[in-house]
């Protein structure tokens, strides 16, 4: 019998606008590639204040998820736009989920990851805690 890591989990969890269109599939196993889309779908509702599919009726937003593809906004640059693009391909098997790959996409380009995680990097905003 196949471990459920290789044959890929089946249950439905997760926050309803960050599951990715294979979770929603009647057969509903997935792998790993969900976790890259939700982050797509962070990384977008982090630039723009909403997730990408978003809608108040769970009905149009799970059909969202599966039929539309995202819409950009003019502030959205190209680079921005491929990152985002490629970690919300509905394929899974078409989507960016190498660890790797994410990190050295052009979007990453200032980020030193290696002092990211030694933790050696100035934090970039630091608030006043009174």
């Amino acid at each position: 019998m196949a471990s459920e890591a290789s044959r890929g989990a089946q249950s439905l969890v997760g926050t309803a606008e960050y599951l990715a269109p294979e979770i929603l599939a009647s057969d509903r196993q997935y792998g790993f590639e969900c976790d890259w889309w939700s982050f797509g779908v962070l990384l977008y509702e982090m630039l723009t204040g909403l997730p990408p599919f978003y809608s108040q009726d769970r009905k149009v937003l799970f059909d969202n998820i599966r039929h539309n593809d995202v819409v950009f906004h003019k502030f959205h640059d190209l680079v921005t736009r491929d990152l985002i693009a490629r970690l919300l391909a509905k394929d899974p098997k078409m989507r960016l989920a190498d660890p790797d790959e994410i990190m050295r996409h052009p979007f990453f380009a200032k980020i030193d990851w290696r002092k990211m995680l030694a933790r050696d990097c100035a934090t970039p905003y630091k608030p006043e805690v009174q």
